[in-house]
């Protein structure tokens, strides 16, 4: 189970901070996380109470009759939350309570400052409050995207270091930093980068352009030869080039840092489906969480959306069909061949295209495959 959670929300050059009932939201889930449920007699248990070793748990209430209640139940998947706001980028703009009462920057020669005559907000403030609602709820497996993972070390409180003569950065084990990639060259750019932090990491594919590959990351390359890794695995491939003093050859290292959860959806553009089988495959071969939490605007007319929407897309303005291809073609659907193309089961398409129909993100759900894809961290 996956749950959304926004800090905040954007409305063009404001930041509208969410309400109360929304932080508390993610408390409740934490205290439903915490607690298992005989399937039975419907009697509570806390987790932590039960070792881990004696799961599946059997049921030791009493019946009425005072026989014991003896139902099996398996210990509740994680429940993860991802925090869909950029929490960590040079913000300088207005803050918004959800009341509409504005918590603005003004600037003063070029020095930004919060107006006096408060209650007034600024990201610090917002992100202080988000920290401090992750050490709350260590329940919750949290997704903390971000296009700026260096920035975010730096962000990272004073609390979540340990040691007292040379304090070491120890985020909590339950927090997977996740960098946002929408393609290739993303991957190659900032994956590295996030390898080199402390702590769990994730990758959060959002608004993807291609399929990523992420079994050759290429880490760096220099005069002695090229590193690349397989994020997902954790292994390390050195290959170096052969020169006049060194034959060359190939070093491979395993057990090194590596992604250990990926979540995935589609935006405004259209999200062929076998990029997210791609990226659902590499991570079940490397057996790393993997969830897939919607299509976006536009959705693959396959079986599963035909026996979930009631209507017909022959009916639909051409201005809401797409034809699409692994390789990024996307072209608007054709006036004169709509009907056919449908009729016809898509007789005059090429090669792997895929036809989409805009359905908005709300109705587009995430059905791949026949089931749904929610994968956690344990």
């Amino acid at each position: 189970m996956t749950h959304t959670f926004h800090p905040y929300r954007t409305d063009g050059d404001r930041r509208i901070v969410a309400t109360e009932a929304e932080w508390l939201e993610i408390e409740d889930l934490n205290r439903q996380a915490q607690t298992a449920k005989c399937g039975r007699c419907g009697s509570e248990y806390d987790i932590a109470d039960v070792p881990e070793e004696e799961w599946p748990f059997e049921c030791d209430m009493r019946e009425e009759d005072g026989s014991p209640c003896g139902r099996v139940n398996e210990k509740p998947k994680p429940i993860g939350v991802i925090v869909d706001a950029e929490m960590f980028d040079w913000w300088d703009g207005w803050l918004f309570n959800a009341d509409g009462k504005q918590a603005f920057w003004d600037t003063d020669e070029w020095m930004p400052h919060c107006v006096a005559g408060g209650p007034y907000l600024e990201m610090d403030d917002v992100r202080n409050r988000l920290f401090k609602l992750i050490d709350r709820c260590p329940h919750l497996r949290w997704m903390l995207p971000t296009n700026y993972p260096a920035e975010a070390f730096k962000s990272y409180p004073v609390t979540w270091y340990r040691g007292e003569l040379s304090p070491v950065l120890t985020p909590p084990s339950n927090l997977y930093l996740s960098v946002r990639v929408a393609n290739q060259s993303d991957a190659d750019r900032i994956i590295p980068e996030l390898l080199r932090i402390p702590g769990n990491r994730g990758v959060f594919l959002d608004g993807q352009t291609e399929g990523i590959d992420f079994s050759a990351i290429k880490l760096g390359r220099d005069k002695t030869g090229q590193e690349t890794c397989d994020v997902l695995k954790g292994v390390y491939t050195v290959e170096y080039h052969e020169t006049h003093e060194y034959p060359g050859g190939i070093q491979v290292l395993d057990g090194g840092p590596r992604i250990e959860g990926v979540t995935q959806r589609g935006g405004a553009d259209a999200l062929h489906p076998a990029w997210v089988r791609q990226t659902r495959d590499q991570c079940e071969g490397a057996g790393v969480p993997y969830a897939f939490i919607g299509w976006g605007e536009w959705i693959p007319w396959t079986v599963d959306a035909r026996n979930n929407f009631d209507f017909d897309p022959d009916t639909f303005s051409f201005m809401c069909h797409l034809i699409a291809n692994p390789n990024g073609d996307v072209r608007q659907f054709p006036t004169s061949g709509q009907k056919a193309c449908i009729q016809l089961g898509y007789t005059t398409f090429k090669k792997d295209d895929v036809h989409f129909v805009n359905v908005g993100p709300a109705r587009s759900g995430k059905v791949l495959d026949g089931r749904e894809w929610e994968g956690v961290p344990e």
